[in-house]
């Protein structure tokens, strides 16, 4: 795959997958501190962060891939507005965030193989380097 075709197939780059990475594991303290949540002020608090975290995922989406960012803002950030515990919010977050890396390192690791395994035919279809030559003779004539 060309470099330019390569660059728009793939959704999230390396810098956005490890910033995904690094927001699911303050979403999974979050959701820890929502279960020891005692106090409804704790507990805002904590919608508080959590609201925080779901807009940054947004902006790295928002960068990265489009439909990415409007099923994330359908399924984790609309789907879970209304009342009640902030536990199951932070528990549609952290699953999405899980999906999405594992989804996202799956499709880079394909592409990875499927380059290797591509350059690797076109090496063996036309190796580099020198062929051995039988000696040229000139025989008397």
């Amino acid at each position: 795959m060309p470099p330019a075709a390569y660059s728009e197939a793939v959704g999230l780059d390396l810098a956005q997958t490890k910033r995904l990475i690094r927001l699911q594991g303050v979403a999974d303290e979050l959701l820890g501190a929502a279960r020891r949540a005692n106090e409804p002020a704790e507990e805002a608090s904590v919608a508080e962060h959590l609201d925080a975290v779901m807009t940054e995922v947004l902006e790295v989406l928002q960068e990265a891939d489009t439909e990415m960012a409007d099923e994330f803002r359908q399924t984790v950030v609309e789907g879970g507005t209304g009342a009640g515990s902030v536990d199951p919010r932070a528990a549609t977050l952290i699953g999405w965030l899980k999906g999405a890396v594992a989804a996202e390192s799956l499709e880079q690791r394909m592409e990875a193989d499927a380059r290797a395994y591509a350059e690797a035919r076109i090496e063996q279809e036309h190796p580099i380097g020198f062929q051995v030559v039988e000696p040229r003779r000139d025989e008397p004539g």
